[in-house]
C-alpha cells in the first residue's frame, strides 16, 4: 500500500471496503471520505469455530461487521433470566451498534459457529469520525435509538420493569 499513489490507494480503499461500511444500514450513503476514514481504524479479526467473540455487557468493545462465516448472538434480557438465543447472521452482519453512538456495554453475546473473519472498528474511533459528518451522526443517532426502543419494549425487559416498581425500596 505504501507504493501507492495516494488517489490510488484511495481508491484500492474505497473499492474494498465500501461495500462492507454502506452495508450497515445506519451507514448507508456514506461519503467516500468517511469510508477512508472508516477502513484506516478497521482491524481484521479471525475467529475459529466456538470461540467467543463478544460478551454481553462488556465495555469498550469494537463495533464488528461480518465478512465471512456463521454467528450466533445471544441475549439475556433482564437480570435474573437465562441467555436466550437471539439471531443468526451468515456471511453478512453486524453487532454493537450501539457502540457507534453511545460508550455504553455490549447487548449481545456473539460465539462463532465456524471460522469467521470480521471487520472490527475502535467504537471510540468511530465516533470520532461521525463527530466529522454532522448529518451521518443525527441519522445513525436515529436509527440506533429506535433499536433500543426495540429491546427495551422486549417482553422480558417491560416484565423486568413492572416487577422492579413493585418491589420496595429498602
Amino acid at each position: 500500500m505504501t507504493l501507492l499513489s495516494p488517489s490510488l490507494r484511495h481508491q484500492f480503499i474505497i473499492h474494498n471496503y465500501s461495500g462492507m461500511v454502506r452495508s450497515v444500514p445506519p451507514l448507508a450513503g456514506a461519503p467516500n471520505s468517511f469510508v477512508v476514514e472508516m477502513a484506516s481504524i478497521a482491524e481484521m479479526k479471525l475467529y475459529a469455530p466456538s470461540e467467543a467473540i463478544t460478551f454481553q455487557n462488556t465495555k469498550s468493545d469494537p463495533f464488528y461487521t461480518l465478512r465471512h462465516g456463521e454467528v450466533i448472538l445471544c441475549r439475556n434480557y433482564c437480570p435474573g433470566l437465562p441467555m436466550q438465543f437471539y439471531g443468526r447472521m451468515r456471511n453478512y452482519g453486524f453487532w454493537n451498534e450501539r457502540l457507534l453512538v453511545y460508550d455504553s456495554y455490549t447487548d449481545c453475546s456473539v460465539k462463532a459457529i465456524d471460522y469467521v473473519d470480521a471487520l472490527a472498528f475502535d467504537s471510540a474511533g468511530v465516533r470520532a469520525i461521525l463527530k466529522r459528518y454532522p448529518q451521518g451522526l443525527l441519522r445513525v443517532k436515529q436509527i440506533v435509538l429506535r433499536r433500543l426502543w426495540k429491546f427495551a419494549g422486549s417482553k422480558e425487559s417491560v416484565r423486568h420493569a413492572i416487577h422492579a416498581l413493585r418491589e420496595p425500596v429498602a
